[in-house]
């Protein structure tokens, strides 16, 4: 369960002033930066704590929008560890914590992604 968000940081980049002329493709890209144990002060629990970047690249080199954060995600103490053990062994997060990760990622990044860009 998902009990924390936040952004560390947020940039956007126009690198052309005109419209471009010819047709803009859109690549988005989640990257998992760091995954850490986290203890919170709620009944001496423990959580996941994943360090994110999440980059829209508008091509061919019109404008970028970085944004980078952290999500909290708090489960069994066994999900905890494994997903932290299994981080630091493959750097791969474990696949029922990454899918609400990167859901709540997505959801988010998107959203103020979409505002950046209206006011670029």
């Amino acid at each position: 369960m998902i009990v924390g968000f936040g952004f560390t940081k947020v940039s956007v980049e126009r690198h052309q002033t005109q419209t471009p002329l010819q047709k803009v493709s859109v690549v988005n890209d989640v990257d998992i930066k760091d995954v850490r144990e986290t203890p919170l002060p709620v009944n001496n629990r423990k959580a996941v704590s994943v360090d994110f970047e999440f980059i829209i690249k508008y091509e061919p080199s019109v404008a970028q929008i970085s944004i980078a954060g952290s999500v909290l995600y708090m489960g069994d103490d066994g999900k905890v560890k494994a997903a932290v053990e299994g981080w630091k062994k493959t750097k791969k997060l474990d696949k029922d914590v990454s899918v609400e990760v990167l859901n709540m990622v997505l959801a988010k990044c998107n959203i103020k992604a979409l505002e950046l860009s209206q006011d670029v």
